[in-house]
C-alpha cells in the first residue's frame, strides 16, 4: 500500500499542484469571510451609537500603529498599507516573485517515479540475491508529531496577527478605501 502521504488522489486531487491552487483559493476565501463577517458586526454595533465617529480617529490611530508593528517597519509588505499606487505595485511583485521561486517546489513534490523532476525518495532496499525487500523510510508519528508541534509554535503567532489585521481592516472606522 502506499504511504498516506503520497495519496493525494485518494482525496479528490489530481495531483499537488491542484491541492495547492485550492488550498491557496481557499486561504484567500476564508479571509474574505473573515473581513466580511468583521463589517457587517462592526456595522450592527455601532449603526445607532453616533459617539463612535469621534473615537474612531484615536481608534484608526492605533489600528496603523498596530498594522506596521506586527508587518515590520522594514518589510515590503507595509507598502501594502499605504495608498500609494506604486508601493501597491512594488509589494504585489514581490508576492507574485515569492510565489514563482515556490512553485517548483510544488511541482517536484509529486508523487511520479517516472518523473526524474520529483523530489520522492524511494525508501524500500532490495539485495540482488535475496527476495525479501526492506523498508528503509524513517519517517515516524513521534516526528510528525514534533513537527506539528513546531510548525504551530513558530506560525501560529503569525496566523493570529494576520487574522487580528484582517479583522480590523473590517471595521467602519477605516474608509474604503484605506481597507
Amino acid at each position: 500500500t502506499a504511504p498516506s502521504l503520497l495519496e493525494i488522489e485518494s482525496s479528490g486531487f489530481r495531483d499537488y499542484e491542484s491541492f495547492a491552487w485550492v488550498f491557496a483559493l481557499s486561504v484567500v476565501g476564508l479571509c474574505v469571510f473573515l473581513w466580511l463577517g468583521s463589517s457587517v458586526v462592526d456595522y450592527f454595533k455601532h449603526r445607532s451609537d453616533p459617539s463612535t465617529f469621534q473615537q474612531s480617529r484615536s481608534m484608526r490611530i492605533l489600528d496603523a500603529k498596530y498594522a506596521i508593528e506586527t508587518i515590520g517597519i522594514g518589510s515590503v509588505y507595509s507598502f501594502l498599507l499605504s495608498s500609494n499606487i506604486g508601493g501597491w505595485l512594488i509589494a504585489l511583485v514581490t508576492i507574485g516573485l515569492q510565489t514563482f521561486m515556490l512553485w517548483p517546489f510544488i511541482l517536484a513534490a509529486d508523487f511520479d517515479l517516472a518523473n526524474d523532476n520529483s523530489d520522492l525518495v524511494y525508501t524500500w532496499k532490495c539485495n540482488r540475491d535475496s527476495i525479501i525487500c526492506e523498508d528503509k523510510n524513517d519517517l515516524s508519528p513521534y516526528g510528525w508529531i514534533v513537527f506539528g508541534v513546531l510548525m504551530t509554535a513558530f506560525l501560529s503567532k503569525d496566523i493570529f496577527s494576520g487574522a487580528k489585521m484582517i479583522v480590523l481592516a473590517g471595521k467602519q472606522r477605516h474608509s474604503t478605501q484605506r481597507r
